[in-house]
């Protein structure tokens, strides 16, 4: 991974977000052993950098959009459960 310029950890948990390239990666001791898909935001509202410790996981959220979501993009509410995209995701 030091072609995107982070050093993995060669022990413990370690979770990686790609943004240019749209790709979760969850490492255990230096070993990729999860790779998955993720969306981020656009030029206008970029996604966020950030360092950060990870406390909890939550599998099949629910998703509330925005009342600017809603008006502009037509997004609506999701529960959670295998019908919910961000299940898939």
């Amino acid at each position: 991974m030091r072609s995107v310029g982070v050093d993995v950890p060669s022990r413990g948990r370690f979770v990686l977000v790609n943004i240019p390239s749209f790709e979760l990666i969850a490492f255990e001791n230096g070993d990729p052993v999860l790779r998955s898909r993720v969306v981020v935001g656009r030029r206008a509202t970029p996604t966020p950098e950030l360092e950060t410790a990870i406390v909890a996981v939550k599998f099949n959220p629910s998703w509330t959009p925005t009342p600017a979501m809603m008006r502009w993009e037509g997004a609506r509410y999701m529960p959670p459960g295998p019908r919910n995209p961000l299940a898939g995701c």
